[in-house]
């Protein structure tokens, strides 16, 4: 029997190196192990009980990641994980271990194992459930749980990182989805850059709509610090896009909103300096290398409501932080995914609310208030030349600017 375990590539931890290099060099066990259960697979197959399959999560580089909730990697990443586990120093020692590891990872993983399936078959059934994950940070908050769902909407891969499966009022972060293979959960700090850089391998975009809580850490260590262990994870392990959901108003310290919202933890404060470094480190970056496709966009809501997607015609942009308005999770969730796609929002920075609702910055605290509404003659006379608006999501993003396009 020949198995594919040649490194994928994505990367992978340490540890999942360590377990493929102790693979190889005892493919003796694995044989054994196979030829014993070729005649039994039919019965596995068609009698074991689900529950079987499932194990403990495993702490990997500061993360706990519980195969289970792993079906959608990369077989062979899979299948290193699966293997690093918490005995991987006697894991070769005799086939009956290999047996046990291998009876709690995914059927898929024993299938390709037991009867010689090329494990690159199973990496391009990965990638027709949904291609590489999009993580995202945060997912247990309210407009994280929307970008997931908005994700899973679309037949995406995604990966939830939240720091634990209890939120900060008590609920149990879940997601309902059809297609396990579309959903991998993690849990890890971003106060921890390790856990970080681990958490993020391998995933095509990050949505960072992670913020300080009550149980969840203060500003400076989330809003700030966080999002720089982000930023670095995602710059090292060269992720496309990285989205970080920020605030409107957060770039004017003197207006009525960040007043008030600076009241918490100095949020509002933290939240700009964040952004700020954040761009500083990707110009770096770029100024390195310029053939550096990694790139980031920073979207800023205004006052955040309830209820479900209207729609991307209902939506405007605008940029320079002087106008906002009001915007439900699930429409800015659809601008945090949509916006991955387009090179027209990358490295970019923009301010998110609905139109019938756009107000000076002054104003928009009062008026989110008392639900009022804008009209098209207000909107053109409170206008600053920098909106955008569209009836589709290409149309929306062209024409928005670069902080060096707006510094002229």
């Amino acid at each position: 029997m020949t198995l594919n375990l040649q490194p994928s590539h994505r990367p992978c931890t340490a540890q999942g190196h360590a377990a493929i290099t102790e693979f190889s060099a005892s493919h003796a066990a694995i044989t054994e192990f196979a030829a014993e259960m070729r005649a039994a697979t039919l019965t596995l197959v068609l009698f074991l009980p689900a529950a079987s399959w499932a194990f403990q999560p495993v702490r990997i580089g500061g993360a706990d990641v519980s195969s289970a909730r792993l079906r959608h990697c990369s077989a062979r990443r899979r299948f290193a994980l699966v293997m690093a586990g918490d005995d991987t120093e006697h894991l070769w020692s005799t086939a009956p271990v290999v047996r046990r590891k291998l009876l709690k990872a995914p059927p898929s993983l024993i299938l390709s194992t037991v009867l010689g399936l090329g494990l690159a078959a199973a990496d391009e059934a990965q990638a027709a459930a949904g291609g590489e994950p999009v993580a995202v940070i945060g997912a247990g908050g309210g407009t994280g749980r929307e970008c997931v769902n908005a994700l899973l909407r679309r037949g995406l891969c995604v990966r939830t990182i939240v720091r634990s499966k209890v939120t900060s009022k008590g609920e149990d972060v879940s997601f309902q989805v059809d297609d396990t293979r579309l959903l991998e959960e993690v849990i890890a700090d971003v106060t921890s850059k390790e856990s970080m850089s681990q958490s993020l391998k391998g995933a095509r975009a990050v949505i960072f709509a992670a913020s300080a809580s009550k149980k969840g850490g203060d500003p400076q260590k989330v809003d700030f610090q966080g999002l720089i262990n982000v930023a670095q994870s995602c710059l090292e392990n060269q992720v496309e896009r990285l989205v970080v959901v920020s605030s409107g108003g957060v770039s004017r310290p003197d207006s009525a909103v960040y007043k008030f919202l600076n009241l918490f933890g100095q949020i509002m404060y933290w939240k700009i300096q964040g952004e700020d470094e954040m761009r500083a480190m990707y110009q770096a970056a770029k100024a390195k290398d310029p053939s550096l496709k990694a790139s980031y966009t920073v979207v800023r809501p205004g006052g955040l409501t309830a209820g479900p997607v209207t729609g991307v015609s209902n939506v405007e942009l605008n940029q320079q932080d002087t106008k906002s308005g009001r915007i439900a999770r699930a429409d800015v969730a659809e601008i945090c995914v949509e916006c991955i796609n387009y090179s027209e929002a990358a490295d970019k920075t923009f301010e998110c609310y609905y139109k019938d609702t756009a107000k000076p910055l002054n104003d928009v605290g009062l008026s989110n208030i008392l639900k009022k509404k804008t009209s098209e003659e207000e909107a053109a006379a409170a206008a600053t030349g920098l909106e955008r608006r569209g009836s589709t999501w290409k149309e929306l993003f062209t024409g928005l600017r670069s902080a060096e396009e707006l510094a002229t």
